[in-house]
């Protein structure tokens, strides 16, 4: 058996390697609740807040296409009562994912409202 070390693995190029038949996440980020700053994040050039409950995770290194998937996790708050977190995608493009975030009252209305959440993205890099 082979054991392989390295520190850095770049493509024949010098730039990145390619992945092959790999669904490692292209992006992620952990936003807090703040939406002022990034938590983690990977492949990830800025967060932008565009108001309560309202941010745009802005890629460095784009996909090929729109149609990458992302998959989201929220934090619940636990001191809030009858109330459902919500987050979602309301665009995206292959460099921007825009995303929401809110809760729902048991009237079923809609309040933006800032919440710790993170994204993953999986799909073809440019």
């Amino acid at each position: 058996m082979s054991t392989l070390k390295a520190d850095t693995i770049q493509s024949t190029g010098g730039g990145a390697a390619t992945l092959t038949k790999q669904t490692a996440a292209k992006v992620f980020i952990s936003i807090p609740q703040d939406q002022a700053s990034i938590s983690k994040s990977f492949n990830v050039s800025s967060l932008d807040d565009d108001g309560t409950g309202d941010a745009g995770i802005n890629i460095t290194n784009a996909f090929s296409d729109a149609n990458h998937a992302v998959t989201m996790s929220i934090t619940y708050d636990t001191g809030a009562s009858d109330v459902i977190r919500n987050i979602y995608v309301s665009t995206k493009t292959a460099s921007t994912i825009e995303t929401k975030s809110g809760y729902s009252s048991t009237s079923a209305n809609f309040t933006f409202y800032d919440v710790i959440r993170a994204y993953a993205s999986h799909g073809d890099l440019a």
